[in-house]
């Protein structure tokens, strides 16, 4: 992952400390850039970097992360993460997009860990082979309260139910001027 990436702490293998996980982010400045598909997270105990999630469907930057618990709209739905309010080309709009990955219900073990990077090295695992989905693409882009906004804060409330987006920026060209 480079600059610009989401990142939070996630308990990839239950038994152990969280790992420190960075999705997607910028190789290089803002307005050259690449953006990076790429997800990875740190164990602490093995000092190594695991790719549990595989590559996200494109490059992104400045998204927000929200995890979300298991059986939080329906009972049987799994655990979840999404990812959305990212850009994905220099001082580009805002996507609409949420993209989520269903997390396994028992998280990883060290086993699964080494199949996954098997699979990466093999080139099993590519942006085009994705395990990463459009949640949902409803977002009012009319309103500027509720539209989209990159580089923003991100807080859950109510068990996951709420989403609490705040600040941000967009890019977006309204009436031929950038605001």
């Amino acid at each position: 992952s480079g600059g610009a990436c989401v990142a939070t702490s996630l308990a990839i293998i239950p038994s152990e400390p969280p790992m420190i996980c960075a999705f997607a982010g910028t190789q290089g400045t803002h307005d050259a850039g690449i953006f990076l598909p790429h997800t990875q997270c740190y164990d602490r105990i093995r000092e190594r970097w695991w790719d549990p999630f595989g590559p996200l469907p494109y490059g992104l930057d400045h998204g927000s992360l929200a995890p979300i618990p298991p059986g939080t709209c329906s009972p049987d739905d799994p655990a979840k993460l999404l990812i959305f309010n990212f850009r994905t080309r220099p001082y580009g709009d805002c996507h609409p997009e949420i993209l989520a990955y269903d997390l396994p219900g028992e998280g990883w073990t060290i086993k699964e860990l080494e199949r996954l990077d098997g699979l990466k090295q093999l080139g099993e695992r590519t942006p085009e082979k994705s395990e990463w989905y459009v949640y949902h693409n409803f977002t009012d882009l009319t309103s500027p309260e509720n539209e989209p906004r990159d580089a923003s804060g991100v807080v859950m409330a109510n068990g996951g139910r709420t989403v609490l987006n705040f600040g941000g920026t967009t890019h977006r060209i309204k009436h031929g001027k950038r605001r």
